[in-house]
């Protein structure tokens, strides 16, 4: 977004719709405006010039909000996607590691009973005869 406040559309489409105020202002104003019927065509037309392009900047931020939150719900379709699948694969990793864990715990279990078996054939060996 900008900073410029005279490039933001809405402040522009509010400048428009005071230009109208204005100029509507000065009309009800005028005293025998009636006198002044010859420029009222212009005025109206003026007016109605204003109105018309504060309503155009409006409907032009509206669609650019439209489509900035169309892309901002994709990007969040596809984030909420990416961690499901990280979630998958964070718990396939956690089943790895507690298999690996399992393993190295029977590994562990197995390399004291081969120790004890080979202390005891040790001894045997050892004892005299």
């Amino acid at each position: 977004m900008t900073n410029n406040t005279h490039d933001d559309p809405l402040n522009r489409a509010s400048a428009h719709l005071e230009t109208a105020r204005r100029l509507g202002r000065e009309l009800s104003t005028q005293k025998r405006w009636f006198a002044h019927l010859r420029p009222l065509p212009k005025v109206i037309d003026r007016v109605a010039d204003e109105l018309a392009a504060a309503i155009d900047l409006v409907a032009a931020t509206v669609a650019s909000d439209r489509d900035r939150t169309s892309h901002l719900e994709a990007n969040h379709r596809l984030l909420d996607q990416s961690i499901a699948r990280l979630e998958l694969v964070t718990a396939g990793d956690e089943q790895l590691i507690d298999d690996l864990g399992a393993a190295i715990e029977a590994a562990q279990i197995e390399l004291i009973r081969l120790e004890r078996q080979h202390d005891l054939l040790r001894s045997r060996l050892d004892q005299p005869r």
